[in-house]
């Protein structure tokens, strides 16, 4: 099994607790971060509505998305269903 470890300054590692901290709970937002440093197949938040819905889209290999709903690709966003 290969393991791929990343390293990042300590400033950087506390700038994004911060930002973590500040969206714990929050709504009505979308996710501003680039997503270049995630691996292909991994699912990332990307929106929090006003009903505190979440959306998701899933990392690819050429860097875009495939948007789902209950897991299963739809226009845009993977939903948790509600």
């Amino acid at each position: 099994m290969i393991v791929f470890v990343m390293q990042f300054p300590p400033e950087e590692f506390v700038e994004t607790l911060k930002l973590m901290e500040h969206r714990y709970g929050a709504k009505e937002f979308v996710t501003s971060k680039d997503s270049s440093l995630l691996s292909p197949g991994t699912f990332y938040l990307t929106e929090v509505d006003s009903m505190y819905r979440r959306f998701y889209s899933e990392k690819t290999k050429e860097s875009s998305s495939i948007p789902a709903v209950n897991g299963v690709a739809v226009n845009g966003v993977i939903s948790n269903g509600h």
